[in-house]
């Protein structure tokens, strides 16, 4: 029977949490990011010009990812208003 459930992650170790959200943190100043223990997922909490985000991802990967292309859209769409 098919289910409409959403894959889920394993759960990361303390260690690893503190790791990828200061790295995630670090590289991008004024993000928040962490692991949801009941939605196993990755979450960031991104401020930008636009307006404020919350990014939801699987894997550490990803989250970095959409936050690099979210920042990205962020500065670029501020630069093109800005000229």
């Amino acid at each position: 029977m098919p289910t409409n459930r959403r894959p889920v992650a394993e759960p990361a170790d303390e260690r690893t949490r503190q790791t990828v959200s200061a790295h995630v943190e670090g590289c991008f100043p004024g993000v928040q990011c962490w692991w949801g223990l009941y939605t196993r997922r990755w979450w960031a909490y991104v401020p930008t010009p636009q307006g404020d985000r919350l990014l939801e991802a699987v894997t550490p990967d990803a989250l970095f990812w959409q936050v690099v292309e979210l920042v990205r859209r962020a500065r670029t769409s501020s630069w093109t208003a800005n000229r």
